[in-house]
């Protein structure tokens, strides 16, 4: 402990100056700092300044800044022992390491905190601290162990009765069911955080639980269910002037008309989406859109457009380390180069697809790519290999329950079955999967 001290005391003299990257007002931080100063005032009272000193002025722009000062709070909070407020400097040191990507090293301090709120009993940090490791795990891809902790703590937020952080972690259980493709328990939990968030009123947090739905419905290929969640999300957001939110919703209504083929309607939706977007400089949102609108201009036939758009998007996506939007334009660049009857160009780009997809766990679109290859080796009479690809696509289709995706590949197996058994030409009348 003397080691620590001293390393600590170090950094305060050598280190930082008071403020200097503070996002609270002047007048605020220097209140704050003179309380944290104050060596004759009660520990608890330097304690509570210090710590609203690094949560509201450095955590979120700051983080290594946030995490001195947290050291601060603990060192102090441990002299004095006092656990709560050595806890909340756990809490927030692991939240400055979430805004750096160190996971591992977020859960080490997130579980010494829930160990201190337990031993005093302090069911609400409790709570907050099993939110918490929720997140860690969520963030970190580990979506069934994310559930067990968002289920802990919602017991404990139902036994608090805060209706607000229950339709919260309601709503973030579903999510992660939702991201494991388990579609009907993420819809039971959904719908019971859509209740409540009606019920209190926040028209932001009903758009969040609204959304998650309508991708359920998009992705099981209910399209007027889906189309009918987005349209409401557009309405609450426009409400409370939210563009962004409304751009991605516009964007959203604009995938669900160019599945049901009104591309006019689509095309109207993506225009308005892009506009926003430009507007608002979303670059990750604009390649979001342009990479609609291509498919749009690749099921019309207009090859050379859709191309275009398509490398543009590439690009954005190389820029920004997007890999799932790589995937999806991958995905399409293939289609492409198969409309173009280059095959040996759309096998690589549907396999380069395929592998950051799976690599990703974005079931939906190695799906997509699966189902295309499979009918490249059709085209080229290698029926064993496409039916391969295509029994693989089928398995990912059932299981996210897609009832079209699961219609269209049952489709192209039965089409290239009475192939094989014909030992007939291929005609062409596949139909690939966008």
């Amino acid at each position: 402990m003397k080691k620590y001290l001293t390393i600590l005391i170090v950094i305060f003299l050598c280190g930082i100056t008071a403020n200097s990257q503070s996002i609270l007002p002047k007048k605020q931080a220097d209140s704050l700092w003179k309380i944290w100063k104050n060596n004759t005032l009660a520990d608890t009272l330097r304690l509570e300044a210090v710590y609203k000193y690094t949560k509201e002025g450095y955590l979120k722009k700051q983080p290594d800044s946030a995490i001195i000062f947290a050291d601060w709070q603990y060192v102090l909070a441990i002299q004095s022992k006092n656990k709560y407020y050595q806890g909340l400097a756990l809490l927030l040191k692991a939240a400055a390491y979430q805004s750096k990507v160190k996971y591992d090293l977020c859960e080490s301090y997130i579980l010494q905190s829930l160990e201190l709120f337990e031993e005093i009993s302090d069911r609400t940090n409790i709570a907050n601290a099993r939110y918490a490791l929720a997140s860690i795990y969520e963030l970190s891809k580990k979506y069934s162990i994310a559930i067990i902790e968002y289920k802990k703590c919602l017991i404990l937020q139902e036994e608090l009765k805060d209706q607000k952080a229950i339709g919260t972690v309601l709503k973030d259980i579903g999510k992660n069911y939702y991201l494991l493709e388990d579609y009907k328990n993420a819809f039971i939990f959904l719908e019971r955080s859509r209740i409540i968030r009606e019920e209190l009123g926040n028209k932001l947090d009903i758009v969040v639980t609204l959304g998650i739905i309508g991708n359920i419905h998009h992705n099981k290929g209910e399209l007027d269910l889906a189309l009918i969640k987005f349209k409401k999300c557009i309405i609450l957001l426009e409400e409370i002037g939210n563009k962004q939110g409304i751009s991605v919703n516009l964007n959203n209504v604009g995938n669900i008309y160019r599945r049901k083929g009104e591309y006019a309607y689509a095309l109207e939706a993506y225009d308005r989406s892009l506009k926003i977007k430009e507007e608002l400089g979303d670059k990750n949102g604009m390649a979001i859109t342009l990479n609609g609108i291509g498919v749009i201009y690749i099921m019309q036939g207009n090859i050379d457009k859709a191309l275009e758009l398509m490398q543009k998007c590439e690009l954005i996506y190389k820029e920004l380390n997007n890999k799932e939007g790589q995937a999806r334009t991958l995905n399409n660049l293939g289609k492409i180069y198969a409309d173009k009857k280059d095959f040996e160009q759309a096998l690589n780009y549907y396999k380069q697809s395929l592998l950051l997809s799976e690599e990703l766990g974005y079931k939906h679109n190695a799906a997509a790519s699966l189902q295309n290859i499979g009918i490249i080796y059709d085209k080229n009479k290698k029926y064993s290999l496409a039916l391969a690809y295509l029994y693989k696509c089928l398995d990912y289709n059932t299981e996210s329950e897609d009832g079209n995706a699961i219609g269209l590949t049952n489709y192209n197996i039965g089409y290239i079955l009475k192939n094989k058994s014909d030992s007939a030409q291929n005609s062409g009348n596949d139909t690939f999967a966008i």
